[in-house]
């Protein structure tokens, strides 16, 4: 037997399922029904069905009559679901009671399904099986995506730690370098100092590379909570520090649209639009005056802008290549920086849940850079959610 049949032949733990009913006859039927393939487990009221889904050892799934004396399953079932130890176990209500209003009131309290007395035997298994089997599948997305987190959070504190500590010995052979030079002075051929100061360039566009490598690894790790704040002022505050650099070229801006509330990080999406607009003053052909367009618009549950800008354009061919670290399309010789800004760009609209893009004819054509954000943060998907009971009859 090789190494994969045996993996395949050794058996998975035998699914625990709690089967809470006043009347013992209900409970062995059922227990028989489940008897092959599952490990059942009785409770005759709801105080002790809490009790042992709260135990060392809870059950994988419940079966759960609605008419019992004292809790009767609706509030049992409520109360499994408030509690955060016990809200993740499935419960599927197995009762009498099948009017509509009584299936809306189960899924109402959090049941992932109900099933009306007399039941099928099959349809039973069938249902526990396709229940277990979702709740076996969604604890195991859980337990990769907490893996994938902490190996994220990892590489990104790995970055960061390598690329601080690159910094100062390359400091130091800049400075080394530059006082060879001063000390050496004359003595130093039209060769010799061109590859000094070729050396002296290389290093310090490592250093702006690290810098830039320090802040990607930054975003969506150290940051402020999300809030609600006006998008127009994140605009205004990008508009301030590229003042400088905008009134140098000569720059003619032009903002319309509707500037919405939304809920971001504000240094994040300040950075974004500096980055954005930056690109668009940097990136003009020589002796052209930049002229740049920033329209805001309000989707239905979404954000979306546009800065158009009359650059060099973009060959359609080579846009992929964009947002990625350190990729260049243009000669260092005619427009300084490290190849991240874009790359920084991409990663916080998508740690903001939107996309990002480019479109431009090609060449001397301009470019159009868009991205698309929710007005509201997404809430994550939860599998034990209340069920609406007319989509599920």
């Amino acid at each position: 037997m090789n190494d994969e049949q045996e993996k395949k032949s050794v058996p998975g733990p035998v699914p625990r399922v709690l089967v809470v009913d006043d009347q013992p006859p209900n409970i062995h039927l059922l227990a028989k029904v489940l008897a092959d393939g599952h490990q059942v487990l009785a409770a005759t009221g709801g105080a002790e069905a809490l009790a042992i889904c709260r135990s060392p050892q809870p059950p994988d799934l419940v079966l759960l009559d609605v008419v019992m004396p004292e809790l009767d399953g609706y509030e049992v079932c409520r109360r499994l679901k408030a509690d955060g130890a016990t809200a993740g176990i499935p419960v599927i209500f197995v009762t009498a009671r099948d009017s509509a209003e009584d299936e809306e009131a189960g899924f109402a309290v959090g049941a992932m399904d109900y099933i009306s007395k007399p039941f099928n035997p099959a349809i039973v298994r069938a249902r526990v099986r396709n229940h277990l089997e979702l709740q076996r599948k969604t604890r195991d997305l859980e337990q990769k995506k907490a893996e994938l987190t902490s190996s994220n959070n990892e590489l990104e504190q790995f970055a960061y730690a390598v690329s601080h500590d690159l910094r100062q010995p390359l400091r130091m052979i800049s400075s080394y370098l530059q006082l060879l030079e001063s000390r050496m002075g004359s003595n130093l051929g039209v060769k010799e100092l061109e590859f000094m100061n070729q050396a002296v360039g290389g290093a310090k566009r490592l250093d702006r590379m690290i810098v830039g490598l320090l802040e990607y690894s930054r975003v969506g790790r150290v940051r402020e909570q999300p809030a609600l704040f006006n998008s127009r002022d994140a605009l205004e505050q990008a508009l301030a520090f590229l003042q400088p650099a905008s009134e140098e070229s000569g720059a003619r801006l032009q903002i319309s649209g509707d500037w919405p509330q939304v809920m971001a990080s504000p240094d994040e999406l300040t950075r974004l639009f500096q980055n954005l607009i930056g690109n668009a003053l940097k990136y003009v052909p020589h002796a052209t005056r930049p002229e740049i367009r920033i329209h805001s618009s309000v989707l239905p549950h979404q954000w979306q802008v546009a800065i158009k800008d009359n650059g060099i354009g973009i060959d359609p061919s080579q846009q992929y290549r964009l947002f990625k670290v350190f990729s260049r399309l243009q000669s260092r010789a005619d427009y300084e920086g490290s190849g991240i800004g874009l790359a920084i760009c991409r990663k916080i609209v998508e740690q903001h849940h939107g996309e990002l893009w480019v479109e431009s004819l090609g060449p001397g054509q301009g470019s159009t850079f868009q991205f698309i954000i929710p007005l509201r943060r997404p809430r994550p998907i939860n599998l034990n959610a209340n069920l609406n009971p007319t989509a599920n009859r």
